[in-house]
């Protein structure tokens, strides 16, 4: 076997399946309680910075549930769905296990949004808070009275309006769905639709989704690099599949044409069929059992390397192991289910011409 195609061949090989992200299989997803944080949110002690987006560090204490910094206020993310980019938040304060301290107060403020991370997910209402109010209040507006001594009340209440100027602040609750009482809507919370880049392209092309802190930009981490929206499993496949030409070139250099002969399956899964209907027989050209071995090696190593799903292919290492490997270690590879464009079919026999005819 001429040594240099073998080496040329290795070498393609050696660059498809070793030209992963260092980012690929760094970001996995994390439980907070009862909650899965994933993409775009990150916890800081237990995910990678690059895992995430600026602005969804969540903080997860011994398992508890996640909390998300909003206009200087910790919201509880009760609930995540990421298939269609929304969350269910709760200012933490107005939650049964609060701490009420005489300055808790301090933690109940506006939810000012930033447009470029969030929007409102639904239409919704908002309850007034007045906040700080004069110490007699507790006693004449026991009705009114929520956490940390603030009064929740409506706009058109009758007593609003004379007690507005007496408190040192008005905050604005939103709540969705029908009014009960007011503690019971401040405990309902609300939910949000988040802005950052739709993960599921990335996450369906066998990727991980992340964000480039250099370039501001989402990224998704791929086994053969990083991309600006998921992996590119077409071209690592086009790539791989000139090693496996390579190998055709010097076999039907070495036994002349005798008739032009088209084939009309895609050329990885014909190889792929011989591989699997005539295991054992020899390469046409190879003269030795040892050649036969090592171009079956190549080719099912090849076969690995463009498997569609990144996932699926093997890292750098594990492809020095295979060839190194014994011939009857190597799995056979899932089948290719690319197909080529049909072409008209002219065989000089029932087997074609100027390729590989069994391996």
């Amino acid at each position: 076997m001429n040594y240099y195609y073998f080496l040329f061949t290795l070498a393609l090989i050696l660059h498809i399946c070793s030209s992963s992200d260092p980012y690929f299989n760094t970001c996995f997803s994390a439980k907070c309680g009862d909650v899965k944080i994933t993409y775009p949110f990150y916890t800081a002690n237990q995910q990678k910075l690059h895992c995430g987006y600026p602005g969804f560090e969540v903080s997860c204490q011994n398992g508890s549930s996640p909390y998300l910094n909003i206009s200087g206020s910790n919201y509880v993310i009760k609930k995540i769905w990421y298939e269609n980019q929304t969350f269910e938040v709760v200012n933490s304060i107005f939650l049964p296990s609060a701490t009420q301290t005489p300055n808790c107060s301090g933690s109940i403020r506006n939810m000012t949004l930033d447009s470029s991370l969030f929007n409102f997910a639904a239409s919704h209402n908002e309850l007034i808070l007045l906040v700080n109010c004069p110490q007699n209040s507790s006693t004449k507006y026991k009705q009114y009275m929520v956490n940390c001594g603030a009064l929740a009340m409506e706009e058109n209440d009758p007593e609003f309006e004379g007690l507005k100027h007496k408190c040192d602040r008005v905050v604005l609750v939103p709540y969705e769905g029908e009014k009960e009482s007011f503690t019971e809507v401040l405990r309902r919370g609300v939910a949000l639709r988040w802005v950052a880049n739709n993960c599921s392209d990335c996450a369906h092309s066998g990727g991980q989704c992340g964000y480039n802190q250099t370039s501001s930009a989402f990224q998704c981490y791929c086994s053969d690099g990083s991309y600006s929206h998921q992996c590119q499993v077409a071209a690592a496949s086009a790539i791989a599949i000139v090693l496996l030409v390579v190998l055709v070139i010097y076999l039907r250099r070495r036994h002349a044409a005798k008739k032009s002969t088209f084939i009309d399956l895609y050329f990885p899964e014909w190889i792929y069929n011989q591989l699997e209907v005539e295991q054992g027989t020899a390469l046409q050209g190879i003269m030795n059992d040892e050649e036969n071995k090592i171009q079956r090696k190549i080719i099912l190593v090849g076969l690995w390397c463009i498997q569609n799903f990144p996932s699926n292919r093997p890292s750098m290492n594990k492809v020095v192991e295979m060839l190194e490997g014994s011939l009857e270690s190597l799995q056979m590879p899932p089948k290719p289910d690319l197909s080529s464009p049909s072409r008209s079919v002219s065989y000089s026999s029932s087997t074609p011409q100027n390729v590989v005819t069994s391996i």
